[in-house]
């Protein structure tokens, strides 16, 4: 056989060869908790959409923390190792999905005293209250502002606010719902 291609003028066109990474979804835990002055952070996530290669294995690690009541994103970072333990996260085109992390606040029910007495030209006044349901944070106290009184004879309710304290004397009412 004889090489006739000096013959010819040809053309090369070029074709592509591609490999696309894997697409998978990756989900954070969720978790929630009452408010209690420690963080909440929870590990963990779950494949939820797609597979991994034979052995592959996803690890992962959270990175939010919530201590004060609110809702935030669960964030996290994965990697993928194969079952020789090399680093393939680049062969996966990763959707993280974040699950929720919440911290409810502290349900508290404070309820004013009742009082009566017989007319006598004075008002009558009952700074006393007590907590019906529901528990304050050690070293928590209330501060409570009585906002009616009566003088003559009738009933009126007995209508108050009240703060919640730190041990240092700061506002923590945000912390409680009240």
């Amino acid at each position: 056989s004889v090489d006739v291609t000096s013959k010819y003028d040809i053309t090369y066109i070029t074709g592509k060869l591609e490999i696309n990474k894997i697409d998978i979804s990756i989900r954070s835990e969720s978790a929630s908790k009452n408010y209690d002055g420690t963080p909440l952070t929870k590990e963990g996530a779950s494949l939820v959409k797609g597979t991994l290669l034979d052995e592959d294995i996803i690890t992962t690690t959270a990175s939010s923390s919530i201590t004060n009541p609110g809702v935030i994103d669960n964030l996290f970072s994965a990697t993928i190792y194969d079952a020789h333990g090399i680093d393939v996260t680049n062969n996966y085109k990763i959707e993280y999905l974040h699950g929720k992390l919440e911290v409810n606040k502290i349900e508290i029910t404070i309820s004013s005293h009742s009082d009566s007495k017989e007319y006598d030209g004075l008002p009558l006044e009952n700074h006393n209250h007590s907590i019906e349901k529901g528990n304050l944070m050690p070293g928590d106290y209330i501060e409570v502002a009585m906002k009616n009184s009566i003088i003559y004879p009738g009933e009126i309710g007995n209508e108050f606010t009240a703060i919640i304290y730190n041990s240092e004397h700061v506002d923590v009412s945000k912390y409680y719902d009240i």
